[in-house]
Order: structure tokens, then C-alpha cells, then sequence
């Protein structure tokens, strides 16, 4: 799983970190963007 926000929201930083969400590099329209934060996750594999 994937996600943006802003440093102006650093709430959700906070809530995103506090999940286990890790920094990535930007992506898609977000990649150039200085205010950009992009964070992933790996999802359980049901299966596995």
C-alpha cells in the first residue's frame, strides 16, 4: 500500500508512521513536489 501527503498535514504523518507506514521516494505528480511525503506499507499475503 502506498500513499501521499503534505508537510502540512502532520498529523497524518504521525498517523501514518504510527502504523507502520515507512518513507518512500515520490511518485507519479507528487515526485517533484518539496512538500510531498510518501510513505508505504506492506499488506499481509492472505495466502502466505
Amino acid at each position: 500500500m502506498i500513499l501521499a501527503t503534505d508537510t502540512r498535514q502532520p498529523e497524518a504523518v504521525a498517523l501514518y508512521v504510527s502504523e507502520g507506514y515507512t518513507p518512500i521516494p515520490g511518485f507519479g505528480v507528487y515526485r517533484d513536489d518539496p512538500r510531498s511525503r510518501c510513505y508505504a506499507k506492506p499488506l499481509p499475503c492472505p495466502a502466505c
